[in-house]
């Protein structure tokens, strides 16, 4: 009967500094001032995904050549020029997605946003609706929770 409940009790610390952990994650995010959850996310991606065109994004910081299809190549910006001996950046405007042969980044484009710019997620995703004034594209009371500060 002690064991079981010193089970009990060990579990319930362990629960509880889980939700602490939680908290103060939210906290955090919180105090950015925007945090995009569930569907809010979903819809913002699809609508993000739909309208920036990633050869265009990509484009603005690496020399990109059209070479078939909807695929375009490049050098990658994410690592150091001396390993550049092939165009090791492929570009699917297509599917809206990136991948770097040589160093394995890959993503879409709030993930080049989020790597290149040094940017959390929240904070790319408020970027490129500036960008590419997608505001109007998109219902923000159904998008943005903002949270006050205090």
């Amino acid at each position: 009967m002690l064991l079981q409940q010193e089970l009990k009790e060990k579990a319930l610390d362990k629960a509880s500094n889980l939700f602490a952990n939680q908290s103060l994650l939210l906290r955090k995010q919180q105090k950015r001032g925007r945090m995009y959850t569930g569907e809010n996310f979903k819809e913002v991606c699809a609508a993000i995904k739909k309208h920036v065109h990633l050869g265009d994004l990509i484009g603005e910081h690496v020399k990109l050549k059209h070479e078939h299809g909807s695929i375009y190549y490049g050098y990658c910006p994410f690592h150091e020029k001396q390993h550049h001996e092939s165009k090791e950046l492929a570009v699917n405007v297509t599917r809206g997605v990136y991948y770097c042969f040589a160093c394995h980044n890959n993503g879409d484009a709030i993930t080049f946003i989020c790597n290149k710019l040094n940017m959390t997620q929240a904070q790319a995703i408020d970027f490129l609706l500036n960008k590419y004034n997608l505001h109007d594209k998109i219902n923000p009371k159904k998008i943005i929770l903002r949270v006050k500060n205090g």
